[in-house]
Formats: structure tokens, sequence, C-alpha cells
């Protein structure tokens, strides 16, 4: 299957396939404002009990885009949200239960600003295997200091099941 569509403020492409219980997107990519987006990857429906999934892609959010998409809400306007976010993931697993999913997710910015605060140099990196996820690192520039974070969450444990590091200098 292959559809396109186009309008002034979203267009997209789609192609997949689809055979016996699992789905193959080969891509799907457009631009919802001046924003951008490209996924692909396969999902198998054969266990009834699970969704298993296995894609990748990326994004590049203009985040002024947010007043657009969330016009109802009017406290994104307040925010004054502005700057690019360029961001890639993966994904695999039972997305029935995201816990348990492989997602490697990487996001970069060369600022951001929101309430007229200006972030720059922005990095965050995401990785979750076996059920315990990590901020790997969250760095960015602040008005001259810089902010360092890492962080862990266990989702299977029953004890403590995150630490968080963060330095500022």
């Amino acid at each position: 299957l292959r559809l396109s569509v186009s309008s002034r403020d979203l267009s997209y492409k789609i192609d997949l396939s689809v055979r016996d219980k699992a789905v193959t997107l080969h891509a799907l990519e457009g631009r919802l404002f001046n924003s951008d987006f490209s996924v692909s990857g396969d999902t198998s429906f054969e266990d009834p009990e699970a969704i298993d999934t296995d894609v990748k892609g990326y994004l590049a959010i203009d985040v002024s885009d947010l007043r657009k998409v969330f016009t109802d809400f009017p406290g994104i306007h307040q925010m004054k949200p502005a700057g690019r976010i360029r961001s890639k993931f993966e994904l695999s697993g039972d997305i029935k239960d995201l816990k348990t999913c492989f997602i490697d997710a990487k996001m970069k910015a060369d600022a951001i600003t929101l309430y007229g605060l200006k972030v720059e140099k922005v990095s965050f990196e995401y990785v979750q295997e076996q059920g315990v996820a990590a901020v790997k690192s969250l760095r960015s520039s602040f008005y001259g200091g810089a902010l360092s974070a890492s962080a862990a969450i266990d989702w299977m444990s029953t004890g403590v099941p995150y630490s968080v590091k963060a330095d500022a200098f």
C-alpha cells in the first residue's frame, strides 16, 4: 500500500505491506507545519498476547509548532516555545508492555527557548532494556552555567526503583 497526502500544513507518504499477521512499514515520512518525521519497521500480530514491534525513526521538531498543534492549551502559548529539536529512536519488543521493550532514544538541540529563557547545547540520551530505563545523559548550557544529569529506574523493582545524579556548574 502506498499513499501520499498533501495539504498546506501536513504532508506525508506511507509505504507499507501486510503479509499474514505481520505489517512492514517500509516508510512513513512527512512534515507537519515546520516539523519533519520518519518511521520504518515491522510489527507482528502472530502472538495474540503480544504485539512484537521493531521500529526506528527520527523527528525534527520545530518547538514553536506546539502552539499550532495544541491550540486548546493556553499554557503552551504563554511558554512562547522556540527552537528545533532533532531526535532519533529505536524501539523493539512487545508494545503492549512498554516497560519490557528495548528503547534507544537520542535528542539534540542547539537552543530551546521557553518563557523567554534560553537553554543551549541540549543533549539527551535514553536507553531502556530488560525493564531498566536510564537517562544516560542530559546536558545543557544555561546562561553561562552547565547542567549534567543522569537517572535510572527499574520498572520491575518492588523496592526503591530509581537513582538520580545531577551536577550543575
